[in-house]
């Protein structure tokens, strides 16, 4: 019998039913391996604005609407050498070789993903690792 009497419908990425009247229990992270690892990736995931940070070094405006350091500002070319940034940051976060750190380029440079390893995330204290 199942924990809980609430169930919900699963559905796919295009909105496709998959099965209908899941009790919560079977889509927890406790007992779904499913779950428990989007929810790892998510926890691990970071993006990087690689635009984002160029812009806002070149014309000093930071920290959202109406933030701007005036008389501040840097040339920089964070897209154009998005590889090296990449290489110094996997660097940086990865704790052996050969572990789950990954970084993605995205927009052909303009952003990346990181996905920092299981370890790093297993000895912390808190999401700030990442």
């Amino acid at each position: 019998m199942a924990k809980y009497k609430d169930a919900v419908d699963l559905y796919d990425d295009e909105g496709k039913l998959l099965k209908s009247n899941v009790t919560i229990d079977k889509v927890s992270p406790l007992v779904n391996k499913g779950t428990a690892g989007i929810i790892d990736l998510t926890k691990r995931t970071v993006a990087v604005n690689f635009a984002g940070i160029e812009d806002a070094l070149k014309t000093g405006k930071v920290g959202g609407k109406g933030n701007q350091v005036l008389g501040r500002s840097m040339s920089c070319s964070c897209v154009k050498d998005c590889d090296t940034l990449s290489a110094k940051i996997k660097e940086m976060v990865q704790v052996t070789e050969g572990d789950n750190t990954k970084i993605t380029k995205v927009g052909g440079g303009k952003m990346i993903l990181v996905e920092i390893p299981t370890s790093r995330m297993d000895a912390a204290a808190t999401y700030d690792v990442a």
